[in-house]
């Protein structure tokens, strides 16, 4: 009796996004390797468990770029998994966790006063929760962070932080956090961002909510 050899699952991984990535947009930019002894016939990836949305390709296919769609994702952190067959159907996964914010806030340092090149937003929660801000910096020294609640017409201040942007000389294209604020839903909430640097420097803000 011939006792057939064991299929091996192809091996899957992720390089984009990487883990731990911010992201915006209703589209997310995914590539994949992956690669079996047989071929990869094809290729399926879900968001936190979710329907999976299957992309076929030729066999013997290792390196996936596909543009997954985002709409209605809500902000806050997310779970990506790929999971590609071979042609006997046996299945390798890979996953990675990343965070889908919102980066429309631009802060940039303007000429004259601080006061001048301050931005400020409303963030309404659907849910109970910790918010943060999440600043990918391109030139500032710093940045004052208030939050505050203005529910029902009152103002309540939560935050008041100023959170350094500098890391070993570099101001540039580092990613920082600002402490956590506590929301609840149905709350409005405005977040104050004040820049600190030279004129021209500026950081994207990303509305950053753990439920």
């Amino acid at each position: 009796m011939t006792v057939p050899m064991q299929n091996i699952a192809p091996s899957v991984e992720i390089l984009a996004p990487s883990e731990g990535a911010v992201v915006s947009g209703t589209t997310i930019a995914v590539h994949v390797l992956a690669n079996d002894a047989d071929g990869i016939l094809n290729l399926g990836l879900s968001l936190d468990g979710g329907p999976i949305v299957v992309v076929f390709g030729p066999i013997g296919s290792t390196v996936w770029d596909v543009t997954y769609n985002l709409s209605g994702t809500a902000i806050g952190p997310h779970v990506l998994t790929a999971a590609a067959g071979d042609a006997y159907n046996v299945i390798g996964q890979d996953s990675v966790s990343f965070i889908c914010g919102n980066v429309s806030h631009i802060v940039a340092k303007l000429k004259g006063s601080p006061a001048l090149s301050t931005v400020s937003w409303i963030y309404s929660p659907s849910a109970n929760g910790h918010w943060i801000a999440s600043i990918r910096n391109f030139g500032l020294k710093s940045m004052m962070l208030e939050v505050y609640d203005v529910s029902g017409g009152g103002s309540v201040k939560l935050l008041s932080q100023s959170v350094s942007l500098v890391v070993k000389g570099k101001t540039t294209g580092d990613v920082f956090q600002s402490s956590p604020v506590s929301m609840q839903a149905g709350h409005n909430y405005r977040v104050v961002a004040t820049p600190q640097g030279v004129t021209g420097a500026y950081a994207s803000v990303a509305d950053i909510f753990n439920p």
